[in-house]
């Protein structure tokens, strides 16, 4: 039999509840509970939408669901069911009571199974434009728990999020933007998946497979046994699209301030004396706030014998590391090395089994595979991961000075990939024992190395606030590798994450660029900058440009102003071009067009981001495909057209950045020298003398290394092996003794042709390498792999009696259009220049930093911006003393030979 009791009162907007019990004999189950919320919008429905929820328990018909959402707007109305999964096959549904009582409103469901009674206590809570429903299982009869995906009526379209892995849709027969999820912070399950239909529409080419919200699924732990479901599904409805994202309820970082605007370098490789003379030269050129992140440091190599990392890698440098570090830190950079404690390697000296996560089948659950060594890692338990951090990062903190640090894994991953299924443990199955235990590892590295902690994007979302910074990798919500087309929808990034924390570039180059593209490529490296100031990152360098001067300077120089000051900002609005007009980010969600944005910031600064195919005016500014501007008080920055030339410039209250692209500075940034052959003569039969020229370009003194020549057969190609002969010398003057634009010709090289070689037309490829380490170094000219550059042919003929030589010729090139082809000066207002030119104030006294040094670099400053000193200093080899006049309203520094000067 039923008992009706039908409940009304008042709360913001009119609310019913009518009261149904099922007794346990009864065979007609009929149960309506309403708390619909009507009325009055709440806070964070901003567009004054009528929506209201109810939850409509199970009836006879739908006894295997655990409910229905009903959703009200308007004149419409729609349902989601919240349906149970179980791998029992005779559940059944005994009893419910739902009470509106004290509040929030309650139901209590009795279901039996093999002869076994579990209660499922549901909670429910509306505001409004969300509505909420607490399920707790008091005993383990649920395998998951789904809720369906909205239905066809509502014209559903995914709207694809950047950096967010959930589902946000626009229900365009509703007028509404809308979101449905189980809340990872309320959640006992093993996993949250998605149980999406795989075919949706959605209103670009780039969205990333659906990864969180509409299922919470639950796994049988090593004994057979299950964890009682305890979940919170939360729905969100409203006109405007921000309304819908999820909140992130993690405690800021602290170290946002001293981390905005910071330059992140991310160094792979390299033996640790090229990472501290690579560092020490990008000092002498002017970098002076960076974070420097070392990669390739581990005793066994990278991914390998993990745990294990300390103490540094022989091969490498072994001590050498410290100095490594030394030189970033002299840099004023934090310094960060590379640890990862999520997978347990079976090399690993120490290695126990107790260590490892179990498999529901009790076996060791699988880590990252090496596919380098061919060695696969497993998944450490997370209850230990603190533990095994605690015999390695300090050592590591104390040996070598580390400043920061890097954790590999923990940041990129959902929790529920690392989740331990050993019943004896604290947690087991469910991904929330993982969640807690890299929130206490972060908090230690932190605590071990007295600085930030940074780590690995994609879905860091989840874990803001509890590191410090990632590479913002995509691959949530936009798929990777879509590079220079991801769109420019900022507002979940800045409204949600970067109140957190700091994150630098858009990932790593490599899971940002489509595959057939390049970094080298100037349209790509300018749509990257571009995308970094959008979203609101700090500036990024990483691959084999992290100690490329023009690369880092640009990036510090021009990137580095603003984001020191939207790193410590919230967002005022953000705006969308739409038809030719300023949109709302709602407009543009429903538009699908996100190519054009304006981020207003608390303090007065706007950034304007141009992703579009056509130049954009703001501020009698003109700003190219893959230009931006940023302006407030004492501050303008841009990528934009000036005559007709693509130009970088900042200015702040106390320094000057401009940079004209120089074509030939920009593509022999971070080589060495140039090398060509100075002379050729022969002297007797097969053999002959050849002498080297080199022209120093960036000096950075790296122990000695020698050149090396290889002659090649011009029909196999330029690989290794098509190598018939070779030779090498040391150098006429250590590198170390080279000054920026000296030419240094070596001493003639005999040269005897083996007498196996044929005649016939062999390639000559020249380098530097350091003996006895296989390491060969970046210099300017043809390179064909492996930095082997060519230096031209060697024709033999008449078995040897004659040789002749041939320079080589000039690639043709196509012009860069986003580059200053012709070298030409531009004229920026308070600087002109040829080069890459930056000034920093500190109090009366100015310090300047052309690039670069290796040629006559014009830089004039107008003396009405910066006044005329009467003596400039600049460090060359003497240092160079000058006595500037005023000409034209300009002054005039030579820079020839410098890398800085000062007055």
């Amino acid at each position: 039999m039923f008992e009706t009791i039908d409940c009304r009162f008042m709360r913001p907007g009119r609310r019913r509840v009518s009261l149904y019990v099922l007794s346990a004999g009864s065979l007609l189950l009929i149960l309506l509970f309403s708390v619909g919320a009507t009325g009055t919008p709440g806070p964070e429905d901003h567009s004054g939408a009528n929506i209201g929820f109810d939850w409509i328990p199970p009836n006879a018909s739908t006894a295997m669901l655990l409910g229905t959402v009903r959703v009200r707007a308007a004149s419409r109305q729609f349902d989601l069911r919240v349906t149970p999964e179980t791998l029992s096959p005779d559940l059944h549904l005994e009893s419910a009571v739902c009470k509106p009582d004290p509040h929030p409103f309650r139901c209590s469901m009795v279901y039996t199974s093999k002869g076994s009674r579990a209660t499922v206590s549901m909670q429910f809570r509306s505001s409004a434009n969300t509505f909420t429903v607490d399920v707790q299982a008091d005993k383990p009869f649920f395998s998951a728990l789904h809720v369906d995906w909205w239905p066809a009526s509502t014209k559903a379209v995914l709207i694809p999020v950047p950096y967010y892995s959930g589902n946000i849709a626009y229900l365009s027969a509703a007028g509404l933007f809308a979101n449905a999820y189980f809340d990872w912070t309320h959640s006992s399950a093993t996993v949250l998946d998605a149980f999406t239909p795989p075919a949706l529409s959605h209103n670009t080419l780039h969205v990333a497979s659906p990864s969180l919200a509409d299922r919470a699924a639950y796994i049988q732990l090593n004994n057979g046994t299950m964890n009682p479901m305890r979940e919170r599904l939360v729905v969100k409805l409203s006109k405007n699209v921000a309304d819908t994202f999820p909140p992130i309820p993690n405690p800021p970082s602290p170290y946002i301030d001293g981390l905005a605007g910071r330059l992140v370098i991310d160094i792979w490789g390299p033996a640790f004396e090229e990472i501290a003379n690579g560092l020490a030269m990008l000092g002498e050129h002017g970098l002076t706030n960076c974070v420097a992140i070392i990669h390739t440091w581990q005793r066994s190599g990278y991914d390998n014998a993990l745990p294990a990392s300390y103490p540094a890698n022989e091969l490498l440098g072994g001590a050498a590391l410290k100095q490594a570090i030394q030189a970033g830190k002299n840099d004023g950079c934090l310094v960060a090395l590379h640890e990862n404690y999520v997978d347990y390697y079976p090399n690993y000296e120490h290695f126990t089994a107790g260590a490892i996560a179990r498999t529901s089948q009790n076996q060791f659950a699988l880590g990252w595979l090496n596919s380098t060594t061919g060695i696969q890692s497993y998944a450490t338990k997370p209850t230990e991961m603190v533990n095994i951090a605690s015999t390695q990062s300090p050592l590591i903190h104390g040996t070598y000075g580390t400043s920061a640090d890097f954790l590999d894994v923990n940041s990129s991953i959902p929790p529920w990939l690392r989740v331990d299924m050993d019943a004896s443990v604290p947690g087991a199955g469910s991904f929330a024992a993982f969640y807690s235990a890299t929130e206490s590892l972060f908090s230690y590295e932190r605590k071990t190395h007295q600085g930030p902690v940074f780590g690995e994007g994609l879905n860091h979302w989840l874990w803001s606030g509890y590191l410090d910074g990632v590479e913002a990798a995509l691959g949530a919500g936009i798929s990777r590798n879509t590079g220079a087309a991801v769109p420019l929808f900022v507002d979940f990034d800045l409204l949600r994450i970067h109140p957190l924390q700091v994150n630098h570039g858009m990932g790593y180059y490599s899971t940002w660029l489509p595959p057939a593209d390049t970094m080298e490529d100037t349209a790509s490296s300018d749509a990257y900058r571009m995308q970094e100031v959008a979203f609101g990152h700090a500036p990024f360098v990483t691959s084999s440009f992290w100690n490329s001067p023009a690369r880092v300077l640009l990036e510090e120089g021009l990137v580095s102003p603003v984001a020191r000051r939207y790193g410590t900002q919230t967002v005022a609005n953000i705006q969308y071009i739409i038809r030719g007009k300023w949109s709302s980010s709602t407009e543009a969600a429903k538009a699908g067009t996100f190519s054009q944005v304006r981020i207003d910031y608390q303090n007065g600064d706007t950034v304007i981001a141009n992703a579009g195919s056509q130049n954009l005016t703001w501020n009698n500014i003109l700003i190219p495909p893959y230009g931006w501007v940023a302006q407030g008080k004492q501050l303008l920055a841009y990528t934009a057209i000036r005559n007709g030339q693509i130009v970088d410039y900042a200015e702040t209250a106390n320094s000057f950045y401009a940079n004209a692209r120089n074509h030939r500075d920009w593509l022999q940034s971070g080589d060495i020298a140039t090398v060509s052959v100075g002379a050729f003569r022969q002297t007797a039969p097969r053999t002959f003398q050849l002498a080297l020229i080199w022209k120093d370009l960036e000096r950075v003194p790296m122990g000695e290394p020698r050149a090396f020549l290889h002659f090649v057969n011009a029909a196999l190609g330029t690989s290794p092996d098509s190598i018939v002969f070779a030779a090498d010398q040391p150098l006429a003057v250590p590198l170390r003794d080279w000054k920026p634009g000296q030419s240094v010709m070596n001493d003639p090289l005999t040269i005897n042709i083996p007498g196996k070689v044929p005649d016939g037309t062999y390639s000559i490829l020249g380098g530097l390498y350091k003996p006895g380490t296989g390491i060969t170094y970046k210099l300017a000219g043809q390179e064909t792999g492996m930095c082997r550059y060519v230096l031209g042919t060697l024709r033999i003929t008449n078995a040897g009696e004659r040789l002749e030589f041939t320079s080589p010729t000039e690639p043709r090139t196509q012009p860069d259009s986003r580059l200053n082809s012709a070298d030409s000066l531009v004229d920026f207002g308070s600087v002109q220049t040829d080069g890459m030119v930056s000034l920093v104030r500190d109090g009366s006294k100015w310090q300047l930093f052309a690039y670069p040094s290796y040629r006559n670099v014009i830089v004039r400053l107008q003396a009405s911006r910066i006044a005329v000193p009467p003596t400039v200093l600049c460090n060359a080899n003497p240092v160079s003393v000058q006595h500037p006049t005023s000409v034209n309203g300009y002054w005039q520094v030579v820079t020839f030979g410098s890398s800085s000067c000062s007055w």
